[in-house]
């Protein structure tokens, strides 16, 4: 086992050797240009291009930026045989070659430099432009050509340019850009071009013959092939030997070098787990839950829980595991599979209907009850909420004829079962009711009652008031005299009659319905006088009303 410290104070160690190489060795190739008064309006001829080499050593700053230092050499030529001007031709004709040899410091900055390494541990081979300027030390060493000069013509400026002490070193000042093309972890190619301009105008030997008034320019095009010098790695694993605890097998940092299959951060020789990621604490095994009992060995690998346990959860802190507890949520004893009892009538909570009570397991934990103090229980009692007798299984029967009254259309008034707890109506009330139909009486060929007729009603209004619950079906009829409709309209109007005046004597509207059957309903024949006036009525007829 190793302690985490060591690997931290590894990693500070190394991060330079596990980042981008530091130190590239160039090797460089291409031609030198020269850009003067013997070259066509200052641009460089082609065919003129000199060979040169040179070995560069760069070395980063930072992802993006490098300093560089260079050493080149090569030569330089140009002719006034490339100017297209007969003007010039005819008046000079000179050739010049020179060795040069430059060494210089420059800046170079790669903006998508950091492209390369996504990682520490990572390189993607990228192309990625770059730009260059600093400062630069050349020497030049010039030789003149003036053999194919007219004899006349600028001679005077040429004895001056010759006389004139020329530099044979100077100062200069290099920029340019180029694209990098890795090739490689280690190698890169490199396409650049960078011009250089030079403080005299000497470079070509030709001033007063020429433009005084500008100085020459000399240019390096060229291909660069770089090696990154990094540390010796010999399994390519992007940690140096010096550092690296298996050299020979790839790993990784923060296994030490080590291979890591998992990439858990233990190497495997430690590993109890090696291809299953896990933290060190759970000696590399997976710990889903985090609570450092690993998965294989967790009873509930994916919810955290103390080791007594065996990685599982106890919410309610009884001692017993959720996954094994009724009442994950309440503690209680394990007798009752860590449910409570509160009313301890040995009932757990989950199971006992009546919870907060103690009660019988008959009735599922709950009491015995009569809620109506009447010696029934509620489970026995029909009418749980009303003192009754025993015989009518606990509902009341407030008139005492034997008829409980949920079952009584008349719970006040002692009757028969056959009339539903109703009571009887006498033979006398009936006889009453009979004559009534011929006591009434109306104007003749109206709805009229005779005077007379309101000893009758009152009499029926008395029957109304003795049966409460009853009520009274009045109808009307006529004889056989006169046209039916006519009839049918009077009978029913003389049972309306009826019913006006017993509603003044405040019976219950609710109570009384009417209804005129004309000369339909005869009792008499009506082919004689007796018989038509005994067709003349108005019938009074208690009745229960419907449920």
């Amino acid at each position: 086992m190793r302690i985490p410290f060591l690997t931290i104070t590894l990693s500070c160690v190394v991060s330079v050797a596990l980042g981008q190489a530091k130190w590239e060795l160039t090797l460089a190739a291409g031609g030198w240009m020269y850009m003067g008064d013997l070259a066509p309006q200052r641009l460089p001829v082609l065919k003129e291009t000199q060979p040169g080499a040179g070995l560069l050593l760069r070395h980063r700053l930072a992802s993006t930026l490098s300093l560089r230092g260079s050493f080149l050499s090569g030569g330089l030529r140009g002719a006034d045989d490339n100017i297209q001007n007969d003007d010039i031709r005819e008046v000079r004709l000179i050739r010049f070659q020179s060795r040069l040899v430059e060494t210089g410091l420059l800046m170079e900055w790669e903006p998508w430099a950091a492209r390369r390494y996504p990682s520490r541990f990572q390189f993607r081979k990228i192309i990625s432009p770059y730009v260059f300027a600093g400062g630069a030390w050349y020497a030049n060493a010039r030789t003149m050509d003036f053999t194919g000069m007219p004899t006349e013509g600028l001679w005077g400026q040429i004895r001056k340019d010759q006389a004139s002490e020329y530099p044979k070193q100077g100062f200069t000042i290099p920029f340019g850009a180029g694209v990098h093309f890795d090739v490689s972890k280690r190698s890169m190619l490199s396409i650049e071009l960078a011009t250089r301009p030079v403080m005299h105008d000497y470079l070509d030997g030709v001033s007063y013959a020429g433009n005084p008034k500008r100085n020459d320019w000399y240019a390096f095009a060229g291909v660069h092939y770089s090696l990154r010098l990094t540390p010796r790695d010999r399994d390519n694993d992007h940690i140096p030997d010096r550092y690296d605890r298996c050299p020979t097998l790839p790993g990784v940092l923060s296994a030490m070098g080590c291979p890591d299959a998992d990439g858990d951060g233990l190497e495997d020789l430690e590993d109890m787990c090696p291809k299953q990621p896990g933290p060190r604490a759970a000696n590399g095994c997976p710990d889903a839950d985090g609570d450092m009992i690993p998965d294989h060995v967790d009873d509930c690998p994916l919810q955290s829980g103390p080791s007594e346990l065996n990685g599982c959860p106890d919410a309610d802190d009884d001692g017993i595991a959720d996954k094994d507890d009724r009442c994950p949520e309440q503690a209680g004893p394990p007798i009752y599979k860590g449910c409570p009892d509160v009313d301890a009538d040995g009932i757990p909570d989950p199971d006992d209907a009546c919870p907060e009570e103690a009660g019988v397991p008959e009735k599922s934990g709950c009491p015995y009850r009569d809620s109506d103090s009447d010696g029934i229980y509620d489970d026995f009692d029909e009418c749980p909420d009303q003192p009754g007798l025993p015989a009518l299984k606990g509902c009341p029967d407030t008139d005492g004829d034997g008829i409980a009254d949920r079952d009584d259309r008349c719970p006040i008034l002692a009757g028969s079962s056959a009339l539903f707890g109703c009571p009887v109506i006498s033979e006398e009330d009936k006889k009453m009711l009979l004559a009534a139909r011929w006591g009434v009486e109306f104007e003749t060929g109206s709805a009229v009652l005779k005077p007379k007729s309101a000893a009758v009603l009152d009499q029926i209004a008395v029957l109304m008031e003795k049966y409460p619950v009853h009520h009274l079906h009045i109808s009307g009829h006529t004889d056989n005299v006169g046209k039916p409709d006519k009839n049918l309209i009077l009978s029913n109007n003389r049972a309306k009659s009826c019913m006006a005046y017993l509603l003044k004597r405040n019976i219950a509207p609710e109570r009384l319905h009417t209804q005129g059957y004309g000369h339909t309903r005869p009792i008499a024949s009506n082919k004689t006088p007796q018989g038509r006036s005994r067709n003349r009525r108005v019938e009074f007829d208690l009745i229960l009303p419907p449920e």
